[in-house]
Protein backbone atom coordinates (compact mmCIF):
# COMPACT_ATOMS: atom_id res chain seq x y z
CA UNK A 1 0.00 0.00 0.00
CA UNK A 2 1.35 3.55 -0.37
CA UNK A 3 -0.21 7.32 -0.36
CA UNK A 4 0.05 8.27 -3.93
CA UNK A 5 -1.63 11.80 -5.38
CA UNK A 6 -4.79 11.04 -8.02
CA UNK A 7 -2.51 11.11 -11.03
CA UNK A 8 -0.15 8.93 -9.77
CA UNK A 9 -2.24 6.86 -8.62
CA UNK A 10 -3.93 6.21 -12.33
CA UNK A 11 -0.70 6.12 -13.57
CA UNK A 12 0.64 3.38 -11.31
CA UNK A 13 -2.59 1.20 -12.35
CA UNK A 14 -2.08 2.25 -16.28
CA UNK A 15 1.77 0.99 -15.85
CA UNK A 16 0.55 -2.24 -13.95
CA UNK A 17 2.55 -1.64 -10.43
CA UNK A 18 -0.78 -1.94 -8.84
CA UNK A 19 -4.35 -3.66 -9.62
CA UNK A 20 -6.21 -1.16 -7.19
CA UNK A 21 -6.41 2.12 -6.44
CA UNK A 22 -8.35 4.62 -3.91
CA UNK A 23 -8.55 8.20 -4.59
CA UNK A 24 -10.20 10.72 -2.56
CA UNK A 25 -11.39 12.69 -5.40
CA UNK A 26 -12.70 12.36 -8.94
CA UNK A 27 -10.30 11.94 -11.51
CA UNK A 28 -10.95 12.66 -14.97
CA UNK A 29 -10.69 9.57 -16.62
CA UNK A 30 -11.63 10.15 -20.14
CA UNK A 31 -8.42 11.17 -20.99
CA UNK A 32 -6.51 8.43 -19.42
CA UNK A 33 -8.84 5.60 -21.36
CA UNK A 34 -5.89 4.77 -23.96
CA UNK A 35 -3.70 4.07 -20.89
CA UNK A 36 -5.92 2.44 -18.47
CA UNK A 37 -9.16 -0.06 -17.99
CA UNK A 38 -11.58 1.36 -15.47
CA UNK A 39 -14.52 0.61 -13.34
CA UNK A 40 -14.92 4.09 -11.53
CA UNK A 41 -17.05 3.12 -8.32
CA UNK A 42 -18.05 6.04 -6.14
CA UNK A 43 -18.78 6.20 -2.63
CA UNK A 44 -19.47 9.34 -0.28
CA UNK A 45 -17.28 7.94 2.24
CA UNK A 46 -14.92 4.92 2.63
CA UNK A 47 -14.30 3.61 6.16
CA UNK A 48 -11.81 1.26 7.18
CA UNK A 49 -11.98 -0.95 9.82
CA UNK A 50 -9.83 -3.27 11.76
CA UNK A 51 -10.95 -7.36 10.75
CA UNK A 52 -11.45 -7.70 14.30
CA UNK A 53 -13.78 -4.46 15.27
CA UNK A 54 -17.56 -5.59 15.90
CA UNK A 55 -18.12 -3.19 13.01
CA UNK A 56 -16.54 -5.38 10.67
CA UNK A 57 -19.10 -8.13 10.98
CA UNK A 58 -22.09 -5.57 9.65
CA UNK A 59 -22.61 -5.84 6.07
CA UNK A 60 -23.50 -1.90 6.01
CA UNK A 61 -22.10 0.93 9.12
CA UNK A 62 -24.25 3.94 9.15
CA UNK A 63 -22.97 7.25 10.84
CA UNK A 64 -24.81 6.02 14.08
CA UNK A 65 -22.50 3.07 14.20
CA UNK A 66 -19.65 5.62 14.43
CA UNK A 67 -21.03 8.23 17.06
CA UNK A 68 -18.31 8.81 19.33
CA UNK A 69 -16.21 6.02 18.33
CA UNK A 70 -12.21 7.57 17.64
CA UNK A 71 -11.94 8.60 13.47
CA UNK A 72 -9.29 8.83 12.00
CA UNK A 73 -9.85 11.64 9.40
CA UNK A 74 -7.73 13.50 6.73
CA UNK A 75 -7.36 17.44 7.98
CA UNK A 76 -9.58 19.41 9.56
CA UNK A 77 -10.05 21.81 6.37
CA UNK A 78 -10.09 19.02 4.07
CA UNK A 79 -13.76 18.31 1.54
CA UNK A 80 -14.12 14.69 2.74
CA UNK A 81 -13.64 15.59 6.87
CA UNK A 82 -16.19 18.96 5.79
CA UNK A 83 -18.80 16.61 4.51
CA UNK A 84 -18.45 14.24 7.17
CA UNK A 85 -18.65 16.68 10.07
CA UNK A 86 -21.68 17.89 8.39
CA UNK A 87 -23.08 14.63 8.32
CA UNK A 88 -22.74 13.69 12.31
CA UNK A 89 -24.08 17.62 12.56
CA UNK A 90 -27.43 17.04 10.42
CA UNK A 91 -27.82 13.53 11.89
CA UNK A 92 -27.20 14.67 15.78
CA UNK A 93 -24.51 12.38 16.21
CA UNK A 94 -21.17 12.98 17.76
CA UNK A 95 -17.50 12.51 15.33
CA UNK A 96 -14.94 11.98 17.64
CA UNK A 97 -11.54 12.36 15.45
CA UNK A 98 -8.69 11.58 17.60
CA UNK A 99 -5.84 11.34 14.37
CA UNK A 100 -5.63 14.04 11.66
CA UNK A 101 -3.58 13.69 8.64
CA UNK A 102 -2.80 14.76 5.48
CA UNK A 103 -2.90 11.33 4.12
CA UNK A 104 -4.58 7.96 3.69
CA UNK A 105 -1.67 5.62 4.25
CA UNK A 106 -1.02 7.25 8.22
CA UNK A 107 -4.87 6.59 8.78
CA UNK A 108 -4.95 3.18 7.87
CA UNK A 109 -1.55 2.40 9.44
CA UNK A 110 -3.71 3.65 12.29
CA UNK A 111 -6.40 1.49 11.70
CA UNK A 112 -4.59 -1.66 11.41
CA UNK A 113 -2.90 -0.79 14.54
CA UNK A 114 -6.33 -0.82 16.55
CA UNK A 115 -6.02 2.50 17.42
CA UNK A 116 -8.87 3.92 15.72
CA UNK A 117 -10.97 3.80 13.02
CA UNK A 118 -10.43 5.69 9.90
CA UNK A 119 -12.67 7.94 7.38
CA UNK A 120 -11.01 8.19 3.82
Amino acid sequence: MAARSTDAVINLIATQQYDVGLCDNHPDLKKEAGFVTTELIQYPCVCAIHYEDELAEKDVITLKHLDQKPMGTLFDDHASFLQLKDAFYQANLKLNPIFCHADLHSLIDLCGKKLSLCDC
